[in-house]
């Protein structure tokens, strides 16, 4: 294994652990408030899809890589179904992206003019 190897394996590891300390680091924090509003919903699926695939590399590495255990059926599957998750968040992120944005005077107008004013 070359030297640009082993570091390219360690940087997949170390961005997998990262990426599992995100979510887990979102809930502690927000103490479960992102699940109030839809951008709090985007945003922890989206952590989750990337997390999710790069455990799944850090572990392919593991296995293929350090072990040379290979890639068993089962794993190329879970591959393909944590792959699923990535354009799922992204086009759901590219339909928030999208969505007309409106300051907070303009939202408590559209409040008022429905009749839902506190």
């Amino acid at each position: 294994m070359t030297p640009e190897e082993l570091i390219g394996d360690w940087l997949v590891i170390g961005s997998a652990v990262l990426a599992v300390a995100c979510p887990v680091a979102f809930q502690w924090t927000t103490r479960g408030a992102w699940r109030d509003t839809a951008i709090g919903w985007h945003l922890m699926s989206f952590m989750l899809a990337i997390a999710a695939v790069l455990v799944q590399a850090a572990i392919r590495l593991v296995c293929d890589d350090f072990l040379g255990v290979g890639d068993p059926v089962w794993f190329q599957r879970l591959r393909v179904a944590v792959f699923v998750s990535i354009p799922i968040v992204l086009a759901w992120r590219l339909v928030e992206i999208l969505r007309p944005y409106r300051t907070p005077s303009e939202r408590r107008e559209d409040t008022i003019r429905k009749g839902s004013a506190p």
